[in-house]
Order: C-alpha cells, then structure tokens, then sequence
C-alpha cells in the first residue's frame, strides 16, 4: 500500500501541474515525504525533481494547506497543495497558487513556453 504522504506528491501535486499548467510530468518522492499515513503531520512544505519520460526536467517546490474535514460525522485534519513553484529549462521559474487566477494564466504561459523550448531543444 502507498502512503498518504506519497499519494500528496505523486497525484496531488502531480495533479495541478496536469489540470492547471497543462503538462504531463512526474515527481519524485522526497525522503521526508515517506512512509507518512496520517495528513496532519506532513511536512509544512516540500521540494523534489520533475520527471518527464524518466529524466529530471525541472525541480519544484510546494507548500501544504492545512485545514479542518468535516464530514458531518467527524473531523480531521486534512491537507492540500498551496504554493507550487517549478523551475525548468535552465532557470524559468513558474508560480502557481490555488485560487489565485492571474498567476494562473501567467504561469500557464510561462510554463507551456519553457516545456516547449525544452522539448525543442532535444534534451527530452
């Protein structure tokens, strides 16, 4: 079975950059972001390399919302992607923060920008 903690940074965070930022990457797990089952006490923020086809394009680092479930019959601490910053292609830096719209749309562009000179440049 796959912890929480890694599920947070293969799917989670893995998840916006897909769904907000329009790209198909993977992210590796950190050492600290192991083997955690338990969202309140994952780590405050993180940091690791990108992936694309097996080969490191870019690191990113995030930081963790954390907030109150409610499912009417308990609650717990949950948590969520907050800040999300990538640096790929040699220096281009791409900022991405939930619900924040206008760095949305720059990022979207920056980042379909830098993927694409990356990809040109055939060390992809």
């Amino acid at each position: 079975m796959t912890a929480d903690s890694e599920l947070f940074v293969t799917e989670a965070i893995r998840d916006v950059l897909y769904e907000e930022l329009d790209i198909d990457v993977d992210i590796e797990v950190p050492d600290n972001w192991k083997d955690i089952w338990d969202e309140s006490i994952f780590p405050e923020e993180g940091e690791s390399n990108i992936l694309k086809d097996g080969e490191i394009i870019g690191r990113i680092w995030w930081t963790v919302d954390f907030y109150v479930e409610d499912d009417g019959h308990a609650r717990w601490v949950a948590a969520r992607p907050d800040e999300i910053s990538v640096t790929i292609d040699r220096g281009y830096i791409i900022g991405y923060r939930e619900g924040v719209k206008a760095s949305k749309r720059k990022a979207y562009d920056n980042w379909n920008s830098a993927i694409d000179r990356f990809i040109g440049s055939g060390e992809v």
